[in-house]
């Protein structure tokens, strides 16, 4: 009887030494995960928010588009409409983030507007634009004698993902050709290449019907619209005027 006690007080003593070895196992094991010096920062940069934003970089947060303005309105384009000493001005571009931050159809013209439309000059309208803060950036070409064309460069962001841009055909009473509008950041990427037509606009200010009529200011003003004399609706039926195409540069 004493031996069979003796055994049983044996086992008794090893199930509390098994227990034991247990718990220190545990405890060692959780103590292992805690963050130490060697391991702190090891986690990778995308599986922490401040080192995934730390990794989009500039290219992505910005692009600088190459924009060929290519004036094809001639006299093979528009044989039956063409006025003489024909050109186009200086093309006015603008990087923004808001739809019409440059011009709007349907709305009176700013002062700016009306001046390009009607002279092609653009100091007036680059001062409205400087002080526009949904413009991120702006730039201008050089006059055209048709047929012909011109690049130039302008960068945009994310907040600022749209293009727009204008030109006064010459001569005439304030009618020009734009693009309005454009977003060229889609889906989460920016678009490599875009090629548009320029469309026709009259900016209602002047109430000439002709490519070469005399000045005759609109009183009141109209607004921005879509070519409503014969001579315009005649030229925009018979060709296109121009075309803008938009290449992303490539980083560095």
């Amino acid at each position: 009887m004493k031996k069979n006690r003796k055994k049983a007080i044996i086992i008794e003593i090893l199930l509390v030494l098994a227990v034991a070895a247990v718990v220190v196992a545990v405890v060692i094991g959780v103590g292992s995960t805690e963050e130490t010096p060697e391991t702190a920062g090891s986690e990778t940069p995308a599986n922490t928010g401040e080192s995934a934003a730390a990794g989009i970089g500039e290219t992505e947060q910005t692009a600088t588009y190459m924009i060929k303005y290519d004036a094809t309105w001639s006299a093979e384009t528009h044989p039956e409409t063409l006025p003489e000493g024909a050109h186009v001005s200086p093309i006015f571009v603008v990087a923004h983030a808001n739809e019409g931050d440059l011009f709007a159809a349907g709305t009176a013209a700013t002062e700016g507007i009306e001046i390009m439309a009607e002279t092609g000059a653009t100091a007036v309208l680059a001062d409205e634009v400087g002080a526009n803060p949904s413009i991120l950036d702006s730039t201008v070409g050089s006059l055209i004698n048709v047929p012909g064309s011109i690049e130039l460069e302008i960068e945009l962001d994310q907040d600022h993902p749209l293009l727009s841009a204008v030109s006064m055909l010459a001569p005439s009473p304030d009618w020009f050709v734009a693009v309005s509008n454009v977003e060229l950041f889609r889906d989460g990427q920016w678009l490599e290449e875009v090629s548009l037509a320029v469309r026709p606009y009259d900016s209602g200010t002047d109430s000439g019907a002709t490519f070469t009529a005399d000045d005759l200011e609109t009183d009141p003003a109209g607004v921005i619209g879509s070519p409503a004399d014969d001579s315009f609706t005649d030229a925009a039926a018979e060709n296109r005027f121009a075309t803008i195409t938009l290449t992303k540069k490539k980083p560095g």
